[in-house]
């Protein structure tokens, strides 16, 4: 079955983001509950997460599960998303699409995140190449559990952000290469290579 027409990408997962089981650094302590859920946001450290996604054309929409796992780890992300298109594109003009998505971080002891986003994608394709750009909001709700003596604590806290991506992608005979770079409060990238059925 043929997929909907819809704006390239389909990256940009809204994954969570803290990969380790120990807290970052200045996270231990009595202070800890103060500053344990914003600093998950804003940690300044990269690394490579290997992910997996599935995804199948309805008639009106795309539906898609992301599954990754940082390596050496006990950590995982699960999320899906539903891709719509909202007005298709032509020799001349460019295709809209709207896009939700859902992410979930476990594996991490004491700490529950998760993310919901909302983005538009326009795209114009030149032959094999179709550049893209999306622009969107997404939010995170996160929990932090800290045990002291015979007390827990219990830190909530929720946050928004806006979020712009840039993107290309090359459609040869089978494979599709996707490279792009999202600016939200913190910066990655993507490279990511797909293969239809």
């Amino acid at each position: 079955e043929r997929a909907p027409r819809r704006a390239a990408g389909g990256g940009g997962s809204f994954l969570p983001a803290w990969p380790s089981r120990r807290p970052p650094e200045g996270l231990e302590g009595p202070a800890a509950p103060r500053r344990l859920a914003r600093s998950t946001r804003r940690s300044r450290f990269g690394f490579v997460v290997p992910r997996v996604i599935v995804s199948k054309g309805l008639s009106v929409a795309t539906i898609s599960a992301m599954y990754a796992k940082v390596p050496d780890s006990d950590v995982t992300m699960m999320g899906a998303s539903l891709h719509v298109p909202i007005l298709g594109g032509s020799v001349v003009t460019p295709t809209l699409a709207l896009r939700g998505s859902y992410a979930t971080l476990q594996g991490v002891d004491s700490y529950d995140l998760s993310t919901y986003g909302l983005e538009v994608f326009l795209s114009k394709g030149f032959g094999p190449v179709t550049p893209y750009v999306a622009a969107g909001r997404a939010r995170s709700d996160a929990e932090g559990r800290v045990h002291i003596l015979t007390d827990t604590i219990v830190l909530s806290d929720e946050a928004d952000s806006n979020r712009i991506t840039v993107g290309v992608k090359l459609s040869l005979l089978l494979p599709k290469i996707v490279v792009e770079a999202t600016q939200g409060e913190e910066r990655s990238y993507a490279a990511k290579v797909s293969f239809g059925f």
